[in-house]
């Protein structure tokens, strides 16, 4: 569980299409730093390749560490609903809570959110993504009251919502359900 979380239905963000194969690429991506640092070696000639071979190795395994870290992150943090609380989770970018009284409409999507905001006449500075890296499916529009009354942060600095709020879940139809539904029975 989140610290801080409460008892509530959780919804996860760690199995989206980038979250599940990114450490693959990462480490398909690893084994081919032998034969650039090779590459380099033989172009340049230095005194020490084990250093050549040292530095983009380790730039390698900086790349895998950091691919480890966002999947461990988005499966660790999932999105929680109780009754009267969203709690946005799927990663580092946002955390805050947004009261359900707030909600006006919940719509699942499967576009790319480029398109999905075309589709509804809005820009993309008009909407709040709040999870990455796979790409938003859920989109909560907010009541025109709730940009006074929900506190969001980005790395501990207050932020202003929008009146559209973008974001990953696994199942995003559970969840648009969840947040439309008037009673959540307790998970």
């Amino acid at each position: 569980m989140a610290a801080g979380y409460p008892a509530g239905r959780r919804f996860s963000t760690s199995n989206g299409p980038v979250g599940s194969v990114l450490v693959p690429v990462m480490i398909i991506g690893l084994l081919g730093d032998f034969p650039l640092s090779w590459v380099l070696i033989t172009l340049c000639r230095p005194a020490h390749p084990g250093l050549i071979h040292g530095a983009v190795f380790g730039a390698g395994l900086f790349a895998v560490g950091w691919a480890l870290a966002v999947r461990s992150v988005s499966s660790a943090i999932p999105h929680v609903i109780d009754e009267r609380t969203l709690w946005l989770g799927g990663g580092t970018r946002y955390e805050g809570s947004i009261s359900r009284a707030l909600i006006h409409s919940v719509h699942t999507f499967q576009e790319s959110r480029y398109a999905w905001a075309a589709a509804n006449q809005l820009h993309l500075s008009d909407v709040l993504i709040v999870s990455r890296p796979d790409s938003p499916n859920v989109a909560i529009e907010l009541e025109d009251s709730a940009m006074n009354q929900v506190r969001l942060s980005r790395k501990g600095k207050v932020i202003a919502p929008r009146r559209w709020i973008l974001l990953y879940a696994d199942r995003p139809k559970d969840l648009a359900a969840a947040l439309s539904s008037k009673a959540l029975a307790a998970a």
